[in-house]
Protein backbone atom coordinates (compact mmCIF):
# COMPACT_ATOMS: atom_id res chain seq x y z
CA UNK A 1 0.00 0.00 0.00
CA UNK A 2 1.21 3.39 -1.03
CA UNK A 3 -1.65 5.72 -0.69
CA UNK A 4 -4.48 5.14 1.25
CA UNK A 5 -7.74 7.32 1.71
CA UNK A 6 -10.95 6.96 3.91
CA UNK A 7 -13.32 9.36 2.51
CA UNK A 8 -17.78 9.45 1.78
CA UNK A 9 -19.05 7.52 -1.41
CA UNK A 10 -19.80 10.34 -3.00
CA UNK A 11 -16.65 11.37 -3.67
CA UNK A 12 -15.18 8.42 -5.10
CA UNK A 13 -15.21 9.56 -8.80
CA UNK A 14 -13.21 12.30 -7.87
CA UNK A 15 -10.81 9.95 -5.59
CA UNK A 16 -10.58 7.59 -8.38
CA UNK A 17 -9.41 10.25 -10.87
CA UNK A 18 -7.15 11.76 -7.99
CA UNK A 19 -5.53 8.28 -7.76
CA UNK A 20 -5.34 7.54 -11.48
CA UNK A 21 -2.94 10.99 -11.83
CA UNK A 22 -1.15 10.18 -8.66
CA UNK A 23 -0.08 6.96 -9.50
CA UNK A 24 2.21 8.27 -12.65
CA UNK A 25 4.18 9.82 -9.59
CA UNK A 26 5.55 6.27 -8.62
CA UNK A 27 7.53 3.73 -10.52
CA UNK A 28 6.46 0.54 -11.39
CA UNK A 29 2.83 -0.61 -11.97
CA UNK A 30 0.38 0.47 -9.87
CA UNK A 31 -3.29 -0.85 -9.22
CA UNK A 32 -6.03 1.13 -7.99
CA UNK A 33 -8.07 -0.94 -4.98
CA UNK A 34 -11.87 0.25 -3.84
CA UNK A 35 -12.54 -0.97 -0.59
CA UNK A 36 -16.40 -2.31 0.56
CA UNK A 37 -15.27 -1.98 3.93
CA UNK A 38 -16.40 1.07 6.30
CA UNK A 39 -13.34 3.34 6.64
CA UNK A 40 -10.36 0.98 8.39
CA UNK A 41 -12.58 -1.40 9.87
CA UNK A 42 -14.01 -5.21 9.24
CA UNK A 43 -17.41 -3.84 8.54
CA UNK A 44 -19.12 -3.47 5.36
CA UNK A 45 -20.04 -0.24 4.30
CA UNK A 46 -24.16 -1.11 4.23
CA UNK A 47 -23.73 -3.28 7.96
CA UNK A 48 -23.35 0.55 10.02
CA UNK A 49 -26.42 1.80 8.12
CA UNK A 50 -28.37 -0.68 10.82
CA UNK A 51 -26.70 0.99 14.03
CA UNK A 52 -28.54 3.97 12.78
CA UNK A 53 -32.25 4.91 14.31
CA UNK A 54 -34.63 7.71 12.85
CA UNK A 55 -36.31 9.91 14.88
CA UNK A 56 -38.65 12.03 13.29
CA UNK A 57 -35.83 14.21 11.11
CA UNK A 58 -32.94 13.81 13.25
CA UNK A 59 -30.91 10.34 13.05
CA UNK A 60 -29.47 9.14 16.50
CA UNK A 61 -26.47 6.54 16.16
CA UNK A 62 -25.53 5.54 19.62
CA UNK A 63 -22.44 4.14 20.13
CA UNK A 64 -21.71 2.28 23.41
CA UNK A 65 -18.59 0.18 24.41
CA UNK A 66 -18.80 -3.25 23.80
CA UNK A 67 -20.02 -6.34 21.47
CA UNK A 68 -21.96 -4.94 18.32
CA UNK A 69 -24.62 -7.64 19.05
CA UNK A 70 -25.56 -6.27 22.86
CA UNK A 71 -26.32 -2.76 21.43
CA UNK A 72 -29.19 -0.59 22.35
CA UNK A 73 -30.77 1.77 20.82
CA UNK A 74 -32.20 5.16 22.97
CA UNK A 75 -33.80 7.94 22.26
CA UNK A 76 -32.17 11.42 23.99
CA UNK A 77 -34.52 13.75 24.30
CA UNK A 78 -32.99 16.82 25.87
Amino acid sequence: VIISICTNLWNKEHISETFCRAKFKFPGRQKICMSKKWGFTKFDVDEPRTWELRHNSSLITNYKQGNLDSREYCIDRE
